[in-house]
């Protein structure tokens, strides 16, 4: 990533309005919504979602890697080695003059039972385009990374107990019978790793995305190529917020823009522990 813009995007990132949980509550036979403030908690948002725009979701999950500690200036001191992280990233679709902007993350060392929950529930809170009546808006289209188990645990989750259903499938040609087939999931490989982290990289060096995140940030200004080749992260740091972003992207890139619908409205509430 460019280093003039990172300098810019580590001026301008800010704390985030609200952090916690999220918890879906049954009152008097309905179900209410509800982000639950815990400064501990694995949300970060910077933005409400809005009615004028749309949301897309890019999620990478933990393959419970463990990244060697090493000391660095550049690096959290609470976030340095130590096995790798579940996150997601939620991108808010540029409309007129309002660019690309993150506008927030689910991240932690989380269950696979736990992300795909607080996946769905944020995939709910950030809905948008519904049919042309207006009536309802769709859940955030969301990609998930499904090249090891964890993902691939995280989507049958999603699928099977959560019924989301706006998940990207990447399509692919069979080599034998020469059909097109669907594989859900993002697949982050040899193949799609370096155009997507280019895409994001172009992206940024056009300052068409606004990224609050001080925590994602700095993931990016530790994000290099290394000697073989592979773009990923120093040595003893994290990537997973970045691989999340550039997921995100190529979600906007899928996105097909519905009619967008009223916004459902959900509460905040403080926890006894936050």
């Amino acid at each position: 990533f460019d280093e003039d813009i990172l300098r810019k995007l580590t001026l301008s990132a800010e704390e985030e309005v609200v952090r916690g949980r999220f918890v879906l509550q049954d009152r008097d036979g309905k179900k209410f919504l509800t982000l639950e403030k815990n400064v501990r908690g694995a949300v970060q948002i910077w933005e409400p979602p809005n009615a004028k725009y749309h949301y897309v979701i890019g999620a990478d999950t933990a393959e419970g890697k463990l990244v060697t500690s090493r000391r660095s200036e550049r690096s959290d001191v609470s976030e340095r080695g130590g096995r790798d992280y579940s996150s997601a990233t939620v991108l808010r679709l540029a409309k007129g003059d309002a660019p690309l902007k993150v506008v927030a993350e689910l991240h932690g060392q989380l269950t696979p039972e736990v992300f795909a929950q607080q996946l769905n529930l944020l995939g709910e809170y950030y809905s948008c385009g519904g049919p042309s009546d207006g009536t309802f808006r769709n859940k955030a289209y969301m990609g998930v990374e499904q090249s090891h188990s964890s993902g691939q645990t995280v989507l049958r989750l999603l699928r099977e107990h959560h019924h989301y259903t706006p998940l990207y499938w990447h399509r692919e040609i069979n080599r034998l019978t020469r059909k097109i087939g669907r594989r859900i999931g993002w697949r982050t490989d040899a193949v799609s790793r370096m155009p997507m982290l280019d895409d994001l990289g172009k992206v940024v060096r056009d300052n068409a995305i606004d990224i609050p995140s001080k925590d994602l940030v700095r993931e990016m200004v530790t994000f290099v190529l290394w000697p073989n080749g592979k773009p990923a992260a120093e040595e003893g740091c994290h990537d997973d917020r970045v691989i999340a972003l550039a997921i995100a992207f190529q979600m906007e890139r899928e996105h097909r823009h519905g009619v967008l619908g009223p916004m459902p409205q959900y509460e905040i509430e403080d926890s006894l522990t936050g």
